[in-house]
Formats: structure tokens, C-alpha cells, sequence
């Protein structure tokens, strides 16, 4: 399928897929898709929800299945609906597979050139293995797209409808697409998985309490809140919320190598161009020269209180840069989503029998996969007003009933 945005070396295709790939990350375009939002996060509370009364459950497939469902509505008009459909859960068991040859940390033969010539090399079988089975539902999804081009809007039925003469040719939007699916669904659905690490920890709570209040007396109601939600961002604690959370746990530790462009200085040091530079993310967000003393503490009032570290780039999971990452907007959107409908309509309980991982060091299920995801933890939702509850979930699949049949059942 080619390279990706973030994998591609930084030359005029690379800035042309970018510039590109931002039109659909503007705060304008982001409120056009407020119903993807509205979709994917209706179907994630009714499963979860229906999944976890009378038992706790580990909620990653399910944020998982949020996160890619989203890109799959972006780039082909396709999503799905049952969290047991083969398929998908073919493509969420891939996904941590190629993230392991994605790792920065885990491939010797990225490091010792002679290790790619041994004739029983299993690390490459199993890569060519992948790419094979990817690029097979990754064709699936784009012949679902193009079939419905002319009634359902993504990123491959645009380019199909511009018959090849958009500034886009198929390579720009192969490689836009499996970004965004194949990787970038990643981050957004370890980080949403932390949102509900969070809310049980000992003072999750009390966390949960003041979203629902804060929100109820902006908007007036849950339900006038609930809606709102999709399009501003005017709880003020729950923004600091998801940005430290963002900053607390580097899904990426290790951001993808980069070639400096120019030569630039660092301290002391003159770094010429041409030389390949790792950003340690996780390093970066807890620098407490910049954070101060509690830098090793989850304290979401932090980018409330401290005015010396609320101003961009807030952290470094994103990047940062040119190269930093494009749907930076979008992501905050959809985890602030998350945050405050779960605040709204429920009360999120953790499994006492099994106290969590809150260490940003030791939390990772596989440290040595480029992207992390929690290890299992148990939750259950209670919801907080039955009547409220099946009002604001009414209201979001009579709006989303058109999008919600754009499901693929078919196994792998």
C-alpha cells in the first residue's frame, strides 16, 4: 500500500499528501463530521454498555473499534457495526502485529543490515504475511467505497468521482487511507482505553462528578450538554483532562525517525542535515524542568492552573513541527467526546478485585510494540438516569440510523 504520511520521507509528495489530508482536519471540516463522532460514539456506549451490566470488561476492542470505525467512515464509507464481525477482528489483531515491525525498538534488522539476508529470517516472513493479508482488506474497503461514491461521502469516493484529475492520484490516496486506518486509529483508541483507566482510579470519581456538573451547568441539561459536545469544547477541566492525559501516557514513546532537513542548533552542538533523530515523546512529557515537581503525577487541573505549560504544543505525543501529526484536532475532539458523554450518562466503575496499572512506565501491555495499549483492566457503566439515558442514545441513532447500515459483515 506504500508509505504513509508519517513514514514518508519529507519531500514535495509527502507535504502535498499533508496539505491534503489537513482539509479534512479544520475546525470547519471537523464540525461537518460531527456525526461520525455522534455514530461511532453512540455505538460504543450502547455495546459497552450492554456488554458490561453484571460484569466488568476490559473496554480496548471496544475503543478500538471507535477508532477505526471512525477512519473507515473518513476514508471509505464503511464501518463496523458488531463488535464480533471477523473481519474486524482480524484487522484489530493485524494492526498489533504490524506494530511490532512499526516499533522503533523491536527489529534488529532495521539496525544490522546482514540480519536481512538469512534465509530463514521469521521477522520478515510473518511482515510479508501482514502486507499480504492488509492489502486484502484494505482493497475490500476501497471497493466498498467506490461502489457507493455516488452516495456516501469519504476520502476515496472523492477521489473516484474527480475521475483521476484531482490533485490527488491513487498512491496519495492509498497512502492517505492506510494512515489513517492501519495506524493512526491506533493512538486514538489506546488513548480513549486511558480515559477509562483514569476514571477509575482513586479519585476517577470525584473526576466523574465535576465533568457531569461543570457540563450540566454550561448547557443547562444533560441532554442539551450531550449534543453540544460533538461541535465546542467549553468544559474547561475536561480539555485539561484529555491534554494530561495526552501528556501522561505517550502511546508512541518513541516517535517515528525523522532526517533533519537543515542543520540546527542544540545547546552546544551543531546537529547537520541529513541525520536521523528519534523524539523520545515520553521523555519529553515528563520533563519536570518544564512540568515541575509533580511532573510524575496524573493531575488533570494541570493546564488550568499552571498558565506556563498551557500553550502549544502542550506535549509531544502528537510530535511536534512539520512533521507533527495532522489529526491533532480531530483526536482531542474525538477523546473529549468520549470524556464527557461517558461523565454524562454514566458512572464508571473499576473491578475491585484487580486494581489497575496507572504507571506510565509499566501500564503498557507490550513495551516493545510501537504503539502502546493498557494492560486488561475490568470496568462496568451504571447509568446514571435510565430515562436521560435512553433520550440522548435515541436521539443519536435517529440521527445516525443512514450511517449505521453502512456496515460490512463479511468475514476475512
Amino acid at each position: 500500500q506504500g508509505l504513509t504520511i508519517g513514514t514518508s520521507p519529507w519531500n514535495e509528495t509527502c507535504k502535498k499528501r499533508r496539505l491534503n489530508v489537513q482539509r479534512y482536519m479544520t475546525t470547519p471540516a471537523i464540525k461537518e463530521r460531527a456525526g461520525l463522532i455522534d455514530l461511532e460514539g453512540f455505538s460504543f456506549l450502547r455495546d459497552f454498555y450492554r456488554d458490561s451490566q453484571g460484569k466488568y470488561i476490559y473496554p480496548y476492542k471496544y475503543t478500538q473499534r471507535l477508532a477505526l470505525n471512525f477512519t473507515a467512515m473518513l476514508s471509505y464509507a464503511t464501518r463496523f457495526d458488531k463488535i464480533e464481525t471477523p473481519l474486524l477482528n482480524e484487522i484489530l489483531e493485524m494492526v498489533k502485529l504490524i506494530s511490532s515491525f512499526r516499533s522503533t525498538n523491536n527489529n534488529l534488522q532495521d539496525f544490522v543490515p546482514f540480519v536481512r539476508l538469512l534465509p530463514e529470517n521469521e521477522r520478515k516472513r510473518q511482515a510479508v504475511e501482514a502486507s499480504e493479508k492488509r492489502n486484502i482488506w484494505l482493497g475490500k474497503l476501497t471497493e466498498e467505497a467506490i461502489s457507493h461514491k455516488d452516495t456516501r461521502k469519504s476520502i476515496v469516493g472523492d477521489f473516484a468521482n474527480t475521475d483521476g484529475k484531482a490533485r490527488l492520484n491513487i498512491d496519495d490516496i492509498k497512502s492517505i487511507c492506510v494512515g489513517l486506518v492501519s495506524g493512526g486509529f491506533e493512538t486514538i483508541g489506546s488513548t480513549a482505553s486511558l480515559i477509562l483507566l483514569q476514571l477509575v482510579s482513586p479519585n476517577g470519581a470525584k473526576w466523574q462528578q465535576r465533568i457531569h456538573d461543570e457540563l450540566v451547568e454550561i448547557y443547562g441539561s444533560v441532554e442539551s450538554a450531550y449534543e453540544n459536545v460533538l461541535c465546542e469544547e467549553k468544559c474547561e477541566f475536561g480539555v485539561s483532562f484529555i491534554r494530561e492525559l495526552l501528556r501522561m501516557y505517550a502511546v508512541i514513546p518513541l516517535i517515528p525517525a525523522r532526517k533533519t532537513t537543515k542543520p540546527f542548533q542544540w545547546n552546544d552542538t551543531v546537529i547537520p542535515e541529513g541525520v536521523t533523530v528519534i523524539l523520545n515523546a515520553q521523555a519529553a512529557n515528563h520533563d519536570e524542568n518544564h512540568f515541575g515537581p509533580t511532573v510524575h503525577e496524573f493531575d488533570p487541573e494541570r493546564f488550568m492552573t499552571d498558565k506556563s505549560v498551557d500553550v502549544p504544543p502542550y506535549h509531544f505525543t502528537f510530535g511536534a513541527g512539520s512533521r507533527a501529526c495532522t489529526a491533532i484536532n480531530l483526536s482531542n475532539r474525538i477523546l473529549y467526546v468520549i470524556l464527557t458523554r461517558v461523565c454524562l450518562l454514566f458512572k464508571v466503575h473499576g473491578d475491585p478485585s484487580k486494581t489497575p496499572d496507572f504507571d506510565y512506565l509499566n501500564y503498557a501491555a507490550d513495551r516493545t510494540a510501537q504503539t502502546y495499549w493498557p494492560k486488561e483492566f475490568g470496568i462496568q457503566l451504571e447509568a446514571r438516569d435510565e430515562a436521560i439515558l435512553d433520550a440522548c442514545m435515541s436521539a443519536s441513532k435517529a440521527k445516525c440510523t443512514e450511517e449505521l447500515g453502512y456496515s460490512i459483515e463479511y468475514s476475512a
